[in-house]
Protein backbone atom coordinates (compact mmCIF):
# COMPACT_ATOMS: atom_id res chain seq x y z
CA UNK A 1 0.00 0.00 0.00
CA UNK A 2 1.28 3.46 -0.76
CA UNK A 3 1.03 5.99 1.87
CA UNK A 4 0.34 8.82 -0.89
CA UNK A 5 -0.46 8.84 -4.77
CA UNK A 6 1.58 8.48 -7.16
CA UNK A 7 1.77 11.45 -9.41
CA UNK A 8 2.68 12.33 -13.20
CA UNK A 9 4.08 15.76 -13.86
CA UNK A 10 2.41 18.78 -14.74
CA UNK A 11 3.17 20.46 -17.70
CA UNK A 12 3.21 24.17 -16.48
CA UNK A 13 3.51 25.77 -19.89
CA UNK A 14 0.18 24.06 -21.07
CA UNK A 15 -1.38 24.72 -17.43
CA UNK A 16 -2.28 21.57 -16.38
CA UNK A 17 -4.46 20.51 -13.71
CA UNK A 18 -5.59 17.25 -12.52
CA UNK A 19 -9.45 15.99 -12.58
CA UNK A 20 -10.72 13.10 -9.99
CA UNK A 21 -13.24 10.42 -12.00
CA UNK A 22 -14.74 9.22 -9.38
CA UNK A 23 -15.82 5.08 -10.08
CA UNK A 24 -17.94 4.68 -7.01
CA UNK A 25 -20.47 7.36 -6.60
CA UNK A 26 -21.65 8.07 -2.93
CA UNK A 27 -21.41 4.58 -1.24
CA UNK A 28 -21.19 5.04 2.73
CA UNK A 29 -19.37 1.79 2.83
CA UNK A 30 -16.29 0.77 1.51
CA UNK A 31 -13.31 2.87 -0.06
CA UNK A 32 -13.95 5.29 -2.26
CA UNK A 33 -12.38 4.68 -5.64
CA UNK A 34 -11.38 7.07 -8.57
CA UNK A 35 -8.89 7.88 -10.98
CA UNK A 36 -6.63 11.24 -12.19
CA UNK A 37 -6.99 12.80 -15.24
CA UNK A 38 -4.65 15.61 -16.32
CA UNK A 39 -6.16 18.13 -18.59
CA UNK A 40 -5.01 22.14 -20.03
CA UNK A 41 -7.03 24.91 -18.81
CA UNK A 42 -6.00 26.33 -21.94
CA UNK A 43 -7.71 23.81 -24.09
CA UNK A 44 -10.95 24.78 -26.29
CA UNK A 45 -12.92 21.41 -25.27
CA UNK A 46 -12.29 20.86 -21.60
CA UNK A 47 -14.74 18.75 -20.34
CA UNK A 48 -17.32 19.90 -17.33
CA UNK A 49 -15.75 19.89 -13.84
CA UNK A 50 -17.08 20.58 -10.13
CA UNK A 51 -14.86 22.20 -7.83
CA UNK A 52 -14.93 21.38 -4.07
CA UNK A 53 -14.75 24.35 -1.52
CA UNK A 54 -14.67 22.84 2.31
CA UNK A 55 -12.39 23.60 5.31
CA UNK A 56 -9.68 21.35 5.74
CA UNK A 57 -8.89 21.10 9.80
CA UNK A 58 -6.01 20.99 11.61
CA UNK A 59 -6.18 17.07 12.10
CA UNK A 60 -3.52 15.13 10.73
CA UNK A 61 -6.06 12.31 10.43
CA UNK A 62 -5.63 10.39 7.00
CA UNK A 63 -8.28 8.04 4.92
CA UNK A 64 -7.91 5.22 2.64
CA UNK A 65 -8.83 5.62 -0.59
CA UNK A 66 -8.03 4.23 -4.02
CA UNK A 67 -6.68 5.89 -7.04
CA UNK A 68 -5.58 4.72 -10.42
CA UNK A 69 -5.82 1.10 -9.10
CA UNK A 70 -3.58 1.81 -5.82
CA UNK A 71 -4.03 2.39 -2.03
CA UNK A 72 -3.18 5.89 -0.76
CA UNK A 73 -3.83 7.70 2.49
CA UNK A 74 -5.28 11.58 1.80
CA UNK A 75 -6.75 14.09 4.66
CA UNK A 76 -9.76 12.74 6.27
CA UNK A 77 -11.74 16.18 5.95
CA UNK A 78 -11.18 15.89 2.26
CA UNK A 79 -12.34 12.09 2.23
CA UNK A 80 -15.54 12.93 3.74
CA UNK A 81 -16.04 15.72 1.95
CA UNK A 82 -16.30 13.61 -1.13
CA UNK A 83 -18.16 11.45 0.78
CA UNK A 84 -20.86 13.58 1.21
CA UNK A 85 -20.87 15.96 -2.07
CA UNK A 86 -20.45 13.15 -4.57
CA UNK A 87 -24.01 12.71 -6.13
CA UNK A 88 -23.50 9.67 -8.42
CA UNK A 89 -21.08 7.20 -10.05
CA UNK A 90 -18.92 9.27 -13.06
CA UNK A 91 -18.57 12.91 -11.88
CA UNK A 92 -15.33 14.39 -12.35
CA UNK A 93 -14.15 16.58 -9.17
CA UNK A 94 -11.28 19.28 -8.40
CA UNK A 95 -10.71 19.06 -4.98
CA UNK A 96 -7.34 20.81 -3.98
CA UNK A 97 -5.75 18.15 -1.74
CA UNK A 98 -6.05 15.28 -3.88
CA UNK A 99 -5.42 16.99 -7.19
CA UNK A 100 -2.33 19.27 -6.39
CA UNK A 101 0.49 16.84 -5.22
CA UNK A 102 1.03 18.59 -1.72
CA UNK A 103 4.30 17.41 -1.31
CA UNK A 104 5.70 19.16 -4.02
CA UNK A 105 6.29 22.98 -3.10
CA UNK A 106 7.04 24.23 -6.74
CA UNK A 107 3.92 22.47 -8.13
CA UNK A 108 1.67 24.13 -5.40
CA UNK A 109 2.57 27.55 -6.34
CA UNK A 110 1.35 26.87 -9.59
CA UNK A 111 -1.67 25.35 -8.94
CA UNK A 112 -2.26 27.96 -6.33
CA UNK A 113 -1.55 31.01 -8.89
CA UNK A 114 -4.44 29.35 -11.13
CA UNK A 115 -6.99 28.61 -8.68
CA UNK A 116 -9.10 31.85 -9.41
CA UNK A 117 -9.41 29.93 -13.11
CA UNK A 118 -10.13 26.65 -12.15
CA UNK A 119 -12.66 27.97 -9.73
CA UNK A 120 -14.21 30.37 -12.56
CA UNK A 121 -14.06 27.86 -15.08
CA UNK A 122 -15.97 24.54 -13.15
CA UNK A 123 -19.59 23.66 -13.98
CA UNK A 124 -20.29 24.43 -10.04
CA UNK A 125 -18.78 25.11 -6.67
CA UNK A 126 -19.76 22.28 -4.14
CA UNK A 127 -18.95 24.29 -0.78
CA UNK A 128 -19.29 21.50 2.02
CA UNK A 129 -20.51 23.26 5.64
CA UNK A 130 -20.61 20.16 7.74
CA UNK A 131 -23.43 18.92 9.07
CA UNK A 132 -25.96 20.56 12.02
CA UNK A 133 -28.96 18.85 13.02
CA UNK A 134 -31.73 18.58 10.93
CA UNK A 135 -34.12 20.90 12.98
CA UNK A 136 -31.58 23.54 13.44
CA UNK A 137 -30.43 23.44 9.54
CA UNK A 138 -33.88 23.58 7.92
CA UNK A 139 -34.38 26.61 10.21
CA UNK A 140 -31.03 28.44 9.68
CA UNK A 141 -31.76 27.87 5.93
CA UNK A 142 -35.38 29.41 6.17
CA UNK A 143 -34.51 32.18 8.40
CA UNK A 144 -31.51 33.56 5.88
CA UNK A 145 -34.02 32.85 3.09
CA UNK A 146 -36.21 35.36 4.96
CA UNK A 147 -33.51 37.77 4.63
CA UNK A 148 -32.44 37.26 1.28
CA UNK A 149 -35.52 37.91 0.22
CA UNK A 150 -36.30 41.15 2.07
CA UNK A 151 -32.67 42.31 0.80
CA UNK A 152 -34.18 41.77 -2.63
CA UNK A 153 -37.46 42.89 -2.28
CA UNK A 154 -35.89 46.75 -0.40
CA UNK A 155 -33.10 46.72 -2.99
CA UNK A 156 -35.15 46.74 -6.45
CA UNK A 157 -34.44 43.07 -7.50
CA UNK A 158 -30.36 43.92 -6.18
CA UNK A 159 -30.17 46.84 -8.76
CA UNK A 160 -30.16 49.32 -5.92
CA UNK A 161 -28.19 47.05 -3.71
CA UNK A 162 -24.99 48.80 -4.24
CA UNK A 163 -26.75 52.06 -3.15
CA UNK A 164 -28.00 51.09 -0.17
CA UNK A 165 -24.81 49.95 1.19
CA UNK A 166 -22.12 52.47 0.48
CA UNK A 167 -24.62 55.34 -0.47
CA UNK A 168 -23.43 57.30 -3.75
CA UNK A 169 -22.71 55.14 -6.38
CA UNK A 170 -19.01 55.07 -6.48
CA UNK A 171 -18.52 55.83 -2.46
CA UNK A 172 -16.48 52.80 -0.50
CA UNK A 173 -18.06 53.91 3.06
CA UNK A 174 -20.34 51.31 4.43
CA UNK A 175 -23.15 52.47 5.48
CA UNK A 176 -25.33 51.10 8.28
CA UNK A 177 -28.95 51.10 9.02
CA UNK A 178 -31.72 51.13 12.07
CA UNK A 179 -34.19 49.05 9.61
CA UNK A 180 -35.38 45.83 10.74
CA UNK A 181 -34.83 42.77 9.66
CA UNK A 182 -37.22 40.09 9.26
CA UNK A 183 -39.28 39.32 12.75
CA UNK A 184 -39.45 35.41 12.47
CA UNK A 185 -35.40 34.40 12.13
CA UNK A 186 -34.44 31.80 14.71
CA UNK A 187 -31.02 33.69 15.12
CA UNK A 188 -30.02 30.70 17.39
CA UNK A 189 -30.12 28.61 14.26
CA UNK A 190 -29.00 31.50 12.24
CA UNK A 191 -25.69 31.73 14.62
CA UNK A 192 -24.94 28.14 14.64
CA UNK A 193 -25.19 28.06 11.00
CA UNK A 194 -22.19 31.22 10.05
CA UNK A 195 -20.01 29.54 13.34
CA UNK A 196 -19.47 26.69 11.11
CA UNK A 197 -15.44 26.58 10.41
CA UNK A 198 -15.76 27.10 6.53
CA UNK A 199 -17.11 30.67 7.42
CA UNK A 200 -13.50 31.24 9.18
CA UNK A 201 -11.67 30.47 5.97
CA UNK A 202 -9.75 33.29 3.87
CA UNK A 203 -9.54 31.22 0.60
CA UNK A 204 -13.27 30.66 0.47
CA UNK A 205 -13.66 34.13 -0.86
CA UNK A 206 -12.50 33.52 -4.40
CA UNK A 207 -14.00 30.19 -4.46
CA UNK A 208 -17.26 31.18 -3.79
CA UNK A 209 -17.03 34.92 -5.70
CA UNK A 210 -15.78 33.90 -8.84
CA UNK A 211 -18.34 30.67 -9.24
CA UNK A 212 -20.60 30.36 -11.92
CA UNK A 213 -22.86 28.20 -9.34
CA UNK A 214 -22.15 27.61 -5.95
CA UNK A 215 -24.70 25.41 -3.83
CA UNK A 216 -23.42 25.14 0.00
CA UNK A 217 -24.34 21.48 1.38
CA UNK A 218 -25.43 21.54 5.15
CA UNK A 219 -25.38 18.01 5.98
CA UNK A 220 -27.97 16.53 3.71
CA UNK A 221 -29.80 20.24 3.13
CA UNK A 222 -28.74 22.24 0.48
CA UNK A 223 -28.90 26.13 0.38
CA UNK A 224 -27.07 28.47 -2.67
CA UNK A 225 -23.98 30.30 -1.62
CA UNK A 226 -25.04 33.75 -3.04
CA UNK A 227 -28.22 33.61 -0.63
CA UNK A 228 -25.93 33.01 2.39
CA UNK A 229 -23.41 35.93 1.18
CA UNK A 230 -25.70 38.57 0.46
CA UNK A 231 -28.16 37.78 3.76
CA UNK A 232 -25.04 38.05 5.69
CA UNK A 233 -24.60 41.86 4.19
CA UNK A 234 -27.72 42.84 4.08
CA UNK A 235 -27.86 41.74 8.13
CA UNK A 236 -24.68 43.55 9.19
CA UNK A 237 -26.17 46.62 7.24
CA UNK A 238 -29.51 46.52 8.77
CA UNK A 239 -27.22 45.90 12.14
CA UNK A 240 -27.95 42.51 12.90
CA UNK A 241 -26.28 42.54 16.48
CA UNK A 242 -29.32 43.79 17.75
CA UNK A 243 -30.68 40.47 17.73
CA UNK A 244 -27.49 38.50 19.00
CA UNK A 245 -26.85 40.53 22.59
CA UNK A 246 -24.78 43.22 20.47
CA UNK A 247 -21.76 40.59 20.00
CA UNK A 248 -20.54 40.51 16.62
CA UNK A 249 -19.97 37.16 14.68
CA UNK A 250 -17.36 36.33 12.91
CA UNK A 251 -18.53 33.81 10.31
CA UNK A 252 -21.62 36.80 8.93
CA UNK A 253 -18.62 39.52 9.39
CA UNK A 254 -16.34 37.36 6.87
CA UNK A 255 -19.23 35.79 4.67
CA UNK A 256 -20.79 39.37 4.10
CA UNK A 257 -17.20 40.04 2.89
CA UNK A 258 -17.78 37.89 -0.19
CA UNK A 259 -20.10 40.53 -1.08
CA UNK A 260 -17.51 42.20 -3.39
CA UNK A 261 -19.63 45.11 -6.19
CA UNK A 262 -18.91 45.22 -9.81
CA UNK A 263 -17.38 48.96 -8.87
CA UNK A 264 -14.93 47.60 -6.67
CA UNK A 265 -12.73 44.94 -8.58
CA UNK A 266 -10.04 42.94 -7.14
CA UNK A 267 -6.11 44.16 -8.22
CA UNK A 268 -5.31 42.80 -11.48
CA UNK A 269 -1.92 44.60 -9.95
CA UNK A 270 -2.08 42.53 -6.94
CA UNK A 271 -3.00 39.48 -8.53
CA UNK A 272 0.10 39.52 -11.31
CA UNK A 273 2.65 40.83 -8.95
CA UNK A 274 2.19 38.46 -5.72
CA UNK A 275 3.65 34.67 -7.31
CA UNK A 276 2.82 31.85 -4.61
CA UNK A 277 5.84 30.40 -4.18
CA UNK A 278 5.54 27.85 -0.57
CA UNK A 279 9.28 28.29 -0.70
CA UNK A 280 9.24 31.41 0.80
CA UNK A 281 9.27 32.19 4.31
CA UNK A 282 6.36 33.76 6.29
CA UNK A 283 8.49 37.20 6.28
CA UNK A 284 9.17 36.92 2.56
CA UNK A 285 5.17 36.82 2.19
CA UNK A 286 4.62 39.76 4.00
CA UNK A 287 7.53 41.96 2.61
CA UNK A 288 6.13 41.04 -1.19
CA UNK A 289 2.83 41.78 -0.74
CA UNK A 290 3.22 45.31 1.56
CA UNK A 291 5.44 46.35 -0.86
CA UNK A 292 2.97 45.40 -3.57
CA UNK A 293 0.29 47.38 -1.44
CA UNK A 294 2.30 50.53 -0.56
CA UNK A 295 3.41 50.76 -4.09
CA UNK A 296 -0.30 50.16 -5.45
CA UNK A 297 -2.14 52.16 -3.11
CA UNK A 298 0.72 54.82 -2.73
CA UNK A 299 -0.31 54.73 0.78
CA UNK A 300 0.88 53.18 4.16
CA UNK A 301 -2.41 52.10 5.12
CA UNK A 302 -1.82 48.67 5.71
CA UNK A 303 1.38 48.93 7.57
CA UNK A 304 -1.10 49.82 10.46
CA UNK A 305 -2.49 46.81 10.56
CA UNK A 306 1.04 44.65 10.42
CA UNK A 307 2.21 44.70 14.24
CA UNK A 308 -0.88 43.35 15.25
CA UNK A 309 -0.89 40.26 13.00
CA UNK A 310 2.48 39.57 12.73
CA UNK A 311 4.39 38.58 15.86
CA UNK A 312 8.07 37.42 16.85
CA UNK A 313 9.50 37.51 13.22
CA UNK A 314 11.15 39.96 11.90
CA UNK A 315 9.48 41.75 8.38
CA UNK A 316 11.60 43.73 5.44
CA UNK A 317 9.41 45.94 3.98
CA UNK A 318 9.63 48.85 1.70
CA UNK A 319 8.53 52.46 3.25
CA UNK A 320 8.74 56.09 2.26
CA UNK A 321 11.08 57.68 3.88
CA UNK A 322 9.69 60.53 5.33
CA UNK A 323 11.28 59.95 8.90
CA UNK A 324 12.93 63.24 9.38
CA UNK A 325 9.38 65.12 9.07
CA UNK A 326 8.21 64.46 12.91
CA UNK A 327 10.07 63.58 16.22
CA UNK A 328 8.75 62.52 19.52
CA UNK A 329 10.96 60.56 21.70
CA UNK A 330 8.58 58.54 23.61
CA UNK A 331 8.86 57.94 27.55
CA UNK A 332 6.68 55.21 29.82
CA UNK A 333 6.12 56.22 33.51
CA UNK A 334 3.75 54.67 36.31
CA UNK A 335 1.18 55.68 34.66
CA UNK A 336 1.49 54.00 31.68
CA UNK A 337 -1.24 50.58 31.33
CA UNK A 338 -2.13 48.16 29.15
CA UNK A 339 -5.70 47.91 27.97
CA UNK A 340 -8.06 46.00 28.78
CA UNK A 341 -6.24 46.55 32.22
CA UNK A 342 -6.64 50.44 31.88
CA UNK A 343 -10.67 50.21 31.99
CA UNK A 344 -10.66 47.92 34.78
CA UNK A 345 -8.69 50.49 36.48
CA UNK A 346 -10.59 53.11 35.62
CA UNK A 347 -14.04 52.03 36.67
CA UNK A 348 -12.56 50.11 39.82
CA UNK A 349 -11.52 53.64 41.43
CA UNK A 350 -14.83 55.26 40.36
CA UNK A 351 -14.12 57.52 43.40
CA UNK A 352 -11.51 59.28 42.19
CA UNK A 353 -12.00 59.22 38.34
CA UNK A 354 -15.01 59.24 35.76
CA UNK A 355 -15.07 55.27 34.56
CA UNK A 356 -15.98 54.52 31.13
CA UNK A 357 -19.40 54.35 30.02
CA UNK A 358 -20.93 51.86 27.65
CA UNK A 359 -23.88 52.66 26.04
CA UNK A 360 -26.93 50.20 26.88
CA UNK A 361 -27.12 49.24 22.75
CA UNK A 362 -23.87 49.89 21.89
CA UNK A 363 -23.51 49.94 17.91
CA UNK A 364 -20.99 48.08 15.59
CA UNK A 365 -18.92 51.48 15.32
CA UNK A 366 -18.51 51.40 19.31
CA UNK A 367 -17.12 47.81 19.42
CA UNK A 368 -14.83 48.62 16.37
CA UNK A 369 -13.56 51.54 18.70
CA UNK A 370 -13.08 49.53 21.71
CA UNK A 371 -11.36 46.42 19.79
CA UNK A 372 -8.75 49.01 17.87
CA UNK A 373 -8.05 50.47 21.82
CA UNK A 374 -7.40 46.65 22.73
CA UNK A 375 -4.25 45.64 23.60
CA UNK A 376 -2.39 49.40 23.54
CA UNK A 377 -0.15 51.31 25.91
CA UNK A 378 -0.60 54.97 26.74
CA UNK A 379 2.80 57.02 26.34
CA UNK A 380 3.86 60.95 26.38
CA UNK A 381 5.96 62.22 24.21
CA UNK A 382 9.13 63.98 25.94
CA UNK A 383 6.96 67.66 25.54
CA UNK A 384 4.17 66.46 27.17
CA UNK A 385 1.48 65.18 24.09
CA UNK A 386 -0.44 62.06 25.17
CA UNK A 387 -1.01 58.69 22.84
CA UNK A 388 -1.89 55.20 22.41
CA UNK A 389 0.73 53.20 20.91
CA UNK A 390 1.69 49.20 20.95
CA UNK A 391 1.94 47.13 23.90
CA UNK A 392 5.86 46.53 23.16
CA UNK A 393 6.64 50.19 22.93
CA UNK A 394 9.63 51.49 25.26
CA UNK A 395 11.10 54.73 26.63
CA UNK A 396 13.41 56.44 23.70
CA UNK A 397 11.32 54.75 20.91
CA UNK A 398 10.42 57.42 18.00
CA UNK A 399 6.89 58.92 17.42
CA UNK A 400 6.95 60.35 13.79
CA UNK A 401 4.34 60.64 10.90
CA UNK A 402 5.75 58.54 7.37
CA UNK A 403 5.35 60.24 4.43
CA UNK A 404 2.17 58.31 2.88
CA UNK A 405 0.22 58.16 5.84
CA UNK A 406 -1.51 60.38 8.29
CA UNK A 407 -1.40 57.85 11.54
CA UNK A 408 2.17 58.10 13.40
CA UNK A 409 4.12 55.34 13.49
CA UNK A 410 6.29 54.08 16.71
CA UNK A 411 9.72 53.47 15.38
CA UNK A 412 12.77 51.95 16.73
CA UNK A 413 16.43 52.42 15.84
CA UNK A 414 18.40 49.36 15.46
CA UNK A 415 22.01 50.60 14.43
CA UNK A 416 21.50 52.10 10.74
CA UNK A 417 18.46 50.74 10.36
CA UNK A 418 14.54 51.78 12.04
CA UNK A 419 12.18 48.85 13.08
CA UNK A 420 8.72 49.48 12.82
CA UNK A 421 6.92 48.64 16.32
CA UNK A 422 3.19 49.18 15.18
CA UNK A 423 1.03 52.35 14.54
CA UNK A 424 -0.33 54.90 16.97
CA UNK A 425 -2.54 57.63 18.04
CA UNK A 426 -2.13 61.19 18.85
CA UNK A 427 -4.69 63.11 18.15
CA UNK A 428 -2.68 66.56 17.56
CA UNK A 429 -0.27 64.79 14.70
CA UNK A 430 -3.29 63.23 13.13
CA UNK A 431 -4.90 66.88 12.78
CA UNK A 432 -4.57 67.93 8.85
CA UNK A 433 -3.19 71.19 9.31
CA UNK A 434 -0.49 69.60 11.68
CA UNK A 435 0.95 67.59 8.66
CA UNK A 436 0.43 69.93 6.07
CA UNK A 437 2.45 71.75 8.60
CA UNK A 438 5.48 69.88 7.80
CA UNK A 439 5.22 69.02 4.13
CA UNK A 440 4.20 70.73 1.13
CA UNK A 441 1.43 68.77 0.08
CA UNK A 442 2.53 69.72 -3.65
CA UNK A 443 5.92 68.31 -2.63
CA UNK A 444 5.17 65.31 -0.88
CA UNK A 445 6.10 62.90 -3.93
CA UNK A 446 9.33 64.83 -4.44
CA UNK A 447 9.87 64.60 -1.01
CA UNK A 448 9.82 61.21 -0.57
CA UNK A 449 11.94 58.31 -0.53
CA UNK A 450 11.83 54.45 -0.82
CA UNK A 451 14.36 53.05 1.92
CA UNK A 452 14.73 49.56 3.58
CA UNK A 453 13.12 48.90 6.82
CA UNK A 454 13.22 45.86 8.96
CA UNK A 455 10.41 45.66 11.22
CA UNK A 456 12.01 42.73 14.16
CA UNK A 457 9.42 42.47 17.78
Amino acid sequence: MADSIAYHQLAVQDREIRLLHIDNGNEREGILKCSLEQISLNSDTMKPYIAVSYCWGTSMDKSLIVVDGQEAKVPRSAALTLRNLIQEPGEVIWIDAICINQKDDVEKGHQVAMMREIYSQAEEVRVWLRSLSSDVAVSAIESTGRIYEQCQEVTNGFADLHTHLYGAKESAVFQYSNAHLPGDCDWVAVKALYSLPWFSRLWVVQEVVLARKAICHLGQHKVAAKTLMFAARWMVHRRYVKHVDYAEIEGIENASSMYIPTTLPLSHQLRQAIVPDYKLSVVEVYACTLRVAFEEGKNLYLLQFVAWYVDDRPILSRLYEGIRKSWYTAKRDKAVRSWPSGINQLNNNADETTSLSVPEHPLPQYWHDIWRSMNRRFFTTADGKLGMGPPSIRRGDQLCILSGDRAPFILRRKGLIWTVVGDAYCRILMKNAFVNKLVDPAQREVQSQWREVLKQR
